[in-house]
């Protein structure tokens, strides 16, 4: 699995087409439901679905150079766009479009000069399609007014002026990104997308049934032209926008590729896609298997049974380890609240814990050794684990044997989490959305806790370093 085939000229490009070719039949991606339901793309499906998005999106004005918001969460379908997206010659930015009232949104489209975004119709008052449809709306409108047409247009009415992808491709208008033109609306026909868009057509089966020669790649893609636009947390104001080339998002690969133990055949990712942690860097550079959970449906109620039995440990043990080792240096192991965006984030202690349990599920059924993690899930994680071990009767986890973690400056209750319960080893990643280039990394051994083992902490450092 080296990374061959990869040169000073290579684009994301050529490493798709470049692993489709190559075991086309090897798993791609692999994400999992609440349920611990599998759903896989192979190489092959994966380039042949995201070919024929990629025509779609040509067939609708938009290619080489052009920007596509995305705002899908973890699944295929993200990861069929964002690729789609590439293979069309343009590049995709994370989008969130709700988040401060679609000033964020807005402000990011108008200055990356966004040309489509890409939506989840969910339910009516979900806040995203809110603000989006809004667009979709306001276009049918405007063309029903330049036309001497009477009476409010809506969602369904729109769709019918787009001949070729019906219920797929919508024009979209707003003067707070007026470069945005068009929406493409994502649907698996759950019962209120049936109900409420009956003609929007599930997505993925949509590009299955259509014909192979609807593909499209575009050839005059380039090393220096972006494959990506990352955007920062923006915890200092607006989000700034961080472009990245072909050829350095390949870099970067590389550089990260040599802080690991070897290939990577599978690793699982919890990181969003949209953001630089997420980004699916060892599979365009090794073709690595990158498992996920699936977030674009969040789970409402699920049975922990059909989650894992072995997991017995009452609450209050949790919470006695958590008072105690506050107590004793502020290194808490309990659980922490998740991330902004997590799906999970209103769930209770409880849920919390049987969803990090899930983590460990998956990796272990599917001999998973490394991962990507926040820093709230690897301390998520430690507290299962030791909740799984400690509650009588249950088995023990198996360590990884490298986690790579990254965001804010990590604490080093963190780092001993990870090393004691989590991981034989932590890579840390911090600042690298807005690194320059791939030469900013530094090494250093761990002093504290991991003398015994002589492990190593490891990182990518832009203009602070990290320290234990």
């Amino acid at each position: 699995m080296a990374a061959s085939g990869i040169t000073d000229q290579t684009t994301l490009v050529d490493r798709l087409l470049f692993w489709r070719d190559q075991q086309g039949d090897t798993d791609a991606f692999v994400f999992y439901d609440s349920n611990i339901k599998r759903f896989a793309l192979t190489r092959k499906e994966l380039v042949d679905l995201a070919s024929r998005f990629a025509y779609i999106l040509k067939s609708s004005g938009i290619g080489h150079h052009d920007v596509v918001a995305n705002t899908l969460s973890n699944s295929l379908e993200r990861v069929v766009t964002d690729m789609g997206i590439i293979l069309a010659g343009a590049a995709p930015i994370n989008a969130i479009p709700s988040l401060t009232s679609g000033e964020v949104f807005f402000s990011t489209s108008r200055r990356s000069e966004a040309k489509a975004v890409i939506i989840y119709p969910c339910a009516s008052d979900n806040s995203d399609w809110k603000l989006i449809k809004e667009g979709i709306d306001d276009a049918a409108q405007y063309s029903d007014a330049k036309s001497g047409k009477k009476g409010a247009a809506t969602v369904n009415e729109n769709k019918e002026r787009d001949s070729t992808y019906k219920g797929l491709i919508f024009d979209y208008r707003s003067e707070r990104a007026p470069t945005l033109k068009k929406a493409v609306l994502i649907s698996r026909c759950s019962s209120w997308q049936r109900q409420e868009l009956p003609e929007v057509p599930n997505f993925l089966q949509f590009l299955q049934e259509q014909p192979e020669k609807n593909s499209y790649v575009e050839k005059a893609v380039i090393p220096t032209d972006n494959g990506f636009l990352f955007t920062t947390t923006g915890t200092t104001g607006m989000q700034k926008i961080v472009p990245r080339s072909h050829s350095l998002l390949l870099k970067l690969s590389t550089v990260m590729s040599q802080m690991s133990p070897g290939t990577l055949p599978a690793m699982f990712y919890t990181t969003n896609l949209g953001w630089n942690s997420g980004f699916p860097f060892m599979f365009y550079l090794f073709g690595s298997t990158i498992m996920m959970i699936d977030e674009l449906d969040a789970p409402e109620n699920v049975e922990h049974e059909v989650i894992n039995t072995d997991l017995k440990a009452p609450l209050d043990l949790i919470k006695k380890n958590e008072e105690k080792e506050s107590k004793e240096n502020g290194n808490a192991v309990a659980l922490k609240r998740p991330e902004v965006k997590n799906i999970y984030a209103e769930k209770s202690l409880k849920d919390q814990l049987v969803l990090y349990d899930r983590y460990w599920c998956i990796m272990k059924k599917e001999r998973i050794r490394f991962a990507y993690l926040s820093p709230d899930e690897i301390t998520g994680m430690a507290a299962a684990a030791e909740a799984t071990a400690g509650g009588g009767g249950g088995e023990s986890r198996e360590k990884l044997l490298l986690v790579v973690t990254g965001g804010l400056p990590i604490k080093h209750c963190i780092v001993s989490s990870a090393l004691k319960s989590v991981s034989h080893a932590i890579t840390i990643g911090y600042g690298m959305t807005e690194a320059v280039d791939g030469k900013q990394v530094e090494a250093w051994r761990s002093t504290k806790g991991t003398e015994k083992t002589g492990l190593y902490v490891r990182g990518i450092i832009s203009k602070k370093v990290c320290r234990t």
